[in-house]
């Protein structure tokens, strides 16, 4: 797989040229394409971040300097550069030929086509003009031919819709209108056939595990985020098959990670009903002997079938190598601790994680706080629930006297904490800090 597997292109040909030049004649002399049988299309940058063909410059826009064109190119990132996609059309002795003319019903689409048999190959095969009002199954014969299947070869259809941060790509019904399936000029149909067995990555989708640690909480809380624990599109992610045993997933994950596998144990995520994303519950030992793209059934994660967020939780001993979990029991709770410092740039950061027994009570592991916080043992602290910043930044104090069952905290519970006398500050508190910063759009 190249770095170029999504979109259309990377690498290709540049020309410098004054603002008030001709473009075609140094085309026609450069790659030996006549004027009257060149086509362009200007690219767009989409709302999903991808980057696309989106129309063939009109009559009048032919009829301008390069330099105009830039106003009516979408890519916006650099005024000085100019995108353009050169359609070729090729007749029967393979020389140029004037481009077919466009009606409003035709759409021009790319193809690639996977093979998971060939070395799990994805590859550009070419670019047809279809009717927006026809169907796939209408060329199914004609993408067999350029795939060099058998005319009657069953294929599966996909878009690849964007990649970014997370990979879309949905099977097209072969039997709807391209319109209806919302196709358009520039969009991108990746097919394959439907045969395939015993293959890492049987279809085009694949499957996804996002894999976020107590690293990725260390960085991205206060820097990237404030809210939750995680932002899953900025964490490493793994692309397995859905059939791959759970195990052998492991395995991937120690050579990357260095974690041996029995020191490994994973939480799965749950969406709460404040629109909160948190840690619910570890993989139990069945779900642990399935293969991944089973977990996603269990997953509460709704809004993406092909994707599977985990959090891999590892112990460290002593030497800060893993070590094995402890027993979890029903009286364990996982929590997970924010540190405000008000008197540090106001600052909120995450410190670590816990397991209590929610039948204990916070007073019970003050000192704990204050050395993860690098506070004096007897540091007065006071402590909050982060309970939902949607709409409103909900955080409140938590009596470190009664029990956390009493406080109705469980696991993927996040508790914020600081110090309690600071004066002349203007968040003094972690409520007003979240506050805050949610109303200046973080």
């Amino acid at each position: 797989m190249t770095a170029s597997s999504f979109d259309l292109t990377d690498v290709l040909c540049k020309f410098l040229l004054l603002v008030d030049l001709n473009l075609s004649v140094q085309v026609a002399k450069e790659f030996g394409v006549p004027v009257p049988f060149q086509r362009y299309w200007l690219w767009a940058r989409r709302k999903n971040h991808t980057y696309r063909l989106d129309q063939p410059l009109t009559h009048l826009e032919r009829a301008q300097p390069v330099g105009q064109l830039g106003s009516v190119s979408r890519k916006a990132h650099n005024a000085a550069e100019l995108n353009l996609f050169l359609e070729v059309e090729l007749g029967l002795d393979l020389r140029p030929v004037a481009p077919p003319e466009k009606t409003e019903d035709d759409i021009l689409l790319f193809f690639k086509l996977y093979d998971p048999e060939e070395e799990e190959e994805l590859r550009y095969v070419g670019r047809l003009f279809v009717k927006s009002s026809g169907k796939p199954s209408e060329i199914l014969t004609r993408l067999n031919e350029m795939a060099g299947y058998d005319p009657d070869e069953e294929i599966a259809l996909y878009e690849e819709i964007k990649f970014e941060p997370n990979v879309m790509c949905e099977p097209i019904d072969k039997n709807v209108t391209f319109r209806i399936s919302q196709l358009g000029d520039g969009d991108i149909v990746c097919f394959q056939k439907v045969s395939v067995d015993d293959i890492d990555y049987p279809d085009v989708p694949s499957f996804l595990k996002y894999v976020a640690r107590d690293e990725d909480l260390f960085w991205q809380i206060g820097a990237n985020i404030y809210f939750d624990l995680v932002d899953h599109d900025r964490v490493r992610s793994f692309r397995v098959s859905r059939r791959t045993p759970f195990y052998l997933f492991k395995v991937q994950v120690a050579k990357e990670f260095g974690v041996p596998v029995p020191f490994q144990r994973y939480w799965l995520w749950a969406r709460r009903k404040n629109h909160t994303y948190r840690l619910d519950q570890p993989l139990t030992h069945l779900e642990r002997a399935q293969p991944v793209g089973q977990l996603g059934s269990v997953s509460r994660k709704a809004h993406n079938a092909a994707e599977l967020n985990l959090f891999l939780e590892v112990e460290l001993g002593l030497d800060l190598r893993p070590v094995a979990p402890p027993e979890k029991t029903e009286d364990d709770i996982l929590l997970f601790f924010k540190l405000y410092d008000p008197e540090e740039e106001e600052e909120l950061r995450y410190v670590g994680r816990l397991f209590v027994k929610s039948s204990g009570k916070p007073s019970e592991i003050l000192t704990r706080l204050n050395e993860m916080a690098g506070y004096d043992p007897d540091e007065e602290i006071a402590l909050y629930e982060e309970i939902k910043f949607e709409p409103n930044v909900m955080c409140e104090p938590i009596d470190k006297n009664v029990t956390f069952r009493i406080s109705q905290l469980g696991d993927g519970d996040i508790v914020c904490f600081q110090k309690v006398s600071v004066d002349d500050i203007d968040y003094p508190d972690v409520p007003s800090f979240l506050k805050y910063v949610l109303s200046v759009g973080f």
